[in-house]
């Protein structure tokens, strides 16, 4: 009976550390960081303004175009918007791309429209690593309203954007508030870049 107590136990122990180690790589959590750096080898931009194609992801953006773009997903915390240049070291989580629809012309100078809706747009999060073996993605959708156009200030924002995802974040959830911000143009040797900080409602989860 002593041995097969200690069998059973042990058995049990075994159990839970496999558990434990299965999912001691996967993270949950209520925000994430999005980095759009124009100089990164794997960015890219396509807009179109009404009238032909460009590729300047801060030139005029018309009424009635649209763009496509991509950044790179990463932790919180992982960059600070008050830095002049936003760089990281660290490994990415995966891929940001976004669509968007303009709404109302946008000029990146004296002339950028304060508190306006300039955008609805389509966010696409692709994590690198799958979710207990399948691809582990999110789609989130909603209006982007333009801010300040000034460094380290939010640019950009939106909130309640519903969300929907795929396996491991396949319930229901949405974006509780996304603020993007401007680096210091100037100031910065990489050019400009866009940070852009991420709420949602309930937690997601990805693997590290």
């Amino acid at each position: 009976m002593i041995t097969s107590f200690f069998k059973k136990n042990t058995l049990f122990a075994a159990a839970l550390l496999f558990f434990v180690a299965l999912n001691a790589d996967h993270k949950k959590t209520n925000k994430i960081q999005v980095l759009i750096d124009p100089s990164a080898n794997s960015f890219f931009f396509n807009g179109f303004n009404g009238t032909s194609i460009y590729n300047n992801v801060f030139g005029p953006r018309v009424a009635g175009g649209y763009y496509y773009l991509n950044g790179m997903i990463y932790p919180e915390g992982t960059i600070d918007h008050n830095s002049t240049c936003f760089s990281t070291s660290k490994p990415s989580l995966g891929q940001f791309i976004c669509v968007a629809n303009l709404i109302a012309n946008l000029s990146f100078d004296q002339n950028f429209p304060v508190e306006t809706y300039v955008e609805d747009v389509r966010w696409n999060f692709y994590f690198d690593k799958d979710c207990d073996n399948e691809a582990n993605n999110i789609i989130a959708f909603g209006k982007v309203f333009s801010g300040n156009f000034t460094p380290n200030a939010i640019g950009f924002h939106g909130a309640g954007m519903p969300v929907i995802g795929s396996k491991c974040n396949k319930e229901l959830n949405s974006i509780k508030l996304a603020n993007a911000y401007f680096n210091n143009f100037i100031s910065c040797s990489s050019g400009p870049q866009i940070l852009i900080e991420i709420e949602f409602e309930d937690k997601i989860e990805y693997k590290k």
